[in-house]
């Protein structure tokens, strides 16, 4: 059998690659964007401002707490959803900004 070197490719060239992904069930997430948590351990409290879930199953929150005119916001906190619960009376806060992130519904990645 005859074997065949293997090109290495050169900067700038587009290559193919093959990925394998595990069979993955897609789940809703429990709390929306916007809406105000809390770490039932910590009490810890801030804005939902994102979420995420691993190829492990574990789904995060980042939390942002809120901050005032007295005491600057402070670092937000990415809490596996299983520790958080909704804060119930406050507002959920919506952004009227336009996205400006990474690739958006219905775009394509940018390579």
């Amino acid at each position: 059998m005859k074997k065949t070197k293997k090109k290495t490719p050169t900067l700038g060239q587009t290559i193919r690659v093959r990925v394998i992904v595990p069979d993955m069930h897609v789940t809703s997430f429990r709390f929306d964007l916007g809406s105000t948590a809390r770490d039932i351990i910590t009490n810890f409290e801030g804005v939902v401002t994102g979420r995420c879930q691993y190829l492990t199953g574990c789904t995060q929150y980042l939390l942002q707490p809120r901050g005032s005119a007295k005491a600057p916001a402070g670092e937000s906190r990415w809490i596996d959803e299983g520790k958080l619960d909704l804060v119930p009376g406050k507002k959920p806060v919506a952004l009227n900004a336009a996205p400006n992130g990474g690739p958006q519904a219905n775009e394509a990645p940018r390579h």
